[in-house]
């Protein structure tokens, strides 16, 4: 995601919350992009309760790290930004939803679309958290809520990678679904989340506690 957003010409900045992943740490060690480092997890809203934008005044993005941005057309400030004056101060890219390697999750997910309101041809009256949107304030509420705003619609949408893990004891699977590993990353990250911060967790009936389970007992085999 860097990497695409550094090639338009974007100013990337990381804000790590006080990793552990020495893989990821090593990555920081020897990146060409700003690295904001936190002695604390202060949580999914840290960018501002940091005071990193404290004073600033041009529009700005904040996203999690775990999406694929890949499919987004280049025109993308456009778009969010045309959102933000329908909105008011802001607008998200949407999700792909359609081909999620959790059948019961698609299912809620194309039900929950149902009820979304056509604001305007391309936009959505769909809140977002803190996944990629464009901003165009910086408000003290944000430090206490960011949830809100408008999302867009394809082809202004991206995976939000957790969604699609891979579930080997799901037996109804779908051979069209887009999935991805539960490697170390995923498995570090999940272990060391926090559940108020992290909806895959803290959702009943999630599956990640099972995939760390059984990925602890792979690797001890």
């Amino acid at each position: 995601m860097a990497e695409k957003l550094a090639g338009q010409g974007h100013d990337v900045i990381f804000y790590d919350n006080a990793s552990t992943y020495e893989p990821l740490l090593e990555f920081y060690e020897n990146c060409p992009y700003q690295v904001v480092r936190s002695k604390e997890n202060v949580g999914h809203l840290a960018v501002w309760r940091s005071g990193l934008l404290d004073g600033y005044k041009d529009p700005y993005v904040v996203t999690d790290p775990d999406l694929d941005i890949d499919g987004v057309p280049d025109d993308w400030p456009d778009k969010l930004l045309y959102g933000c004056k329908i909105h008011g101060y802001k607008c998200g890219l949407g999700f792909i939803i359609s081909d999620l390697a959790n059948v019961q999750k698609r299912q809620f997910f194309l039900e929950e679309k149902e009820s979304w309101t056509v604001i305007e041809d391309g936009y959505l009256d769909c809140k977002k958290d803190t996944t990629f949107a464009v901003y165009t304030c910086n408000d003290e509420r944000f430090k206490v809520d960011v949830v809100g705003g408008i999302s867009t619609d394809a082809p202004y949408v991206t995976r939000h990678l957790p969604w699609h893990l891979e579930l080997p004891f799901v037996r109804k699977k779908d051979p069209h679904a887009y999935t991805v590993d539960f490697n170390d990353e995923m498995c570090h990250y999940f272990q060391n989340a926090k559940k108020m911060y992290c909806t895959s967790l803290a959702q009943r009936g999630s599956h990640i506690p099972r995939l760390i389970r059984e990925r602890e007992v792979m690797l001890l085999i």
